[in-house]
């Protein structure tokens, strides 16, 4: 079993939030967790279980654990998928490497529907949701080559109407972090069109894998990775956290 400390979520908090991971029993977890607690003083704790592992959810249910997010993973072969940009013309995509794009990709998340655990969770608040989603799009800002921020822009009138974050988890395998589209524009057009000009753009870096992990109500996104690029479940699971006063 192993415990970390989420670095960006904490010092947003002001305490330590932790992720457990790793383990083989919930058991294990509620054995240890007097000690978690003596040498964190955690203000929140979360890890993931299986979606088929009800007897590990109850007992943490029992132990005051509770339903955080339901997230599916999703997975896409690029080798699959044969893919053109060119009827998108005028629109292009481009790393985002200058603080003035970064800053309207910001105005974008910021205007955008929230639909992560934090958001939705009573006892964190949607302040905290919206400071850790900034905090993390400056990390893929600032962080590429290991990250990466893609803008979707109009080559006429240098718009950026949408923008698409992730990482490289090796030289053959990304996975993507948030995305947003610009107010006023055809919302599934546009997702259309950074999903292609971003498996177009990982693709030619010599990426065969994506992977992307979705909230199970993100109906939108989910339908738009599986019926239109490709993608496919690799897995399901349920988030479970106890927040401490």
């Amino acid at each position: 079993m192993q415990v970390n400390v989420l670095k960006t979520e904490s010092k947003l908090m002001g305490r330590n939030m932790l992720r457990i991971h790793e383990w083989e029993t919930a058991g294990e977890i509620l054995s240890a967790e007097a000690e978690i607690i003596s040498r964190y003083h955690p203000a929140y704790i979360y890890l993931e279980v299986d979606a088929t592992d009800l007897f590990s959810m109850h007992q943490l249910e029992e132990n005051g654990y509770s339903f955080s997010e339901f997230r599916i993973r999703t997975r896409l072969n690029t080798s699959d998928l044969d893919i053109s940009t060119r009827s998108f013309f005028p629109f292009k995509m481009e790393l985002i490497g200058e603080e003035e794009l970064y800053e309207k990709s910001v105005e974008i998340l910021m205007t955008s529907h929230d639909d992560d655990r934090f958001s939705n969770d009573p006892l964190i608040g949607h302040q905290f949701s919206k400071d850790r989603l900034v905090a993390n799009l400056r990390k893929s800002f600032t962080a590429y080559p290991k990250e990466f921020l893609l803008g979707l822009v109009n080559s006429n009138t240098d718009a950026l109407i949408g923008f698409r974050s992730g990482a490289f988890i090796s030289n053959t395998e990304a996975i993507y972090y948030q995305y947003g589209i610009a107010s006023g524009y055809d919302h599934d057009h546009t997702a259309n069109m950074l999903e292609a000009f971003t498996i177009d753009f990982l693709k030619n870096r010599g990426i065969g894998i994506i992977n992307a992990v979705s909230t199970g109500y993100n109906i939108a996104v989910l339908n738009n990775l599986i019926k239109k690029n490709d993608f496919v479940i690799a897995s399901s699971s349920v988030l479970m956290r106890k927040v401490f006063e």
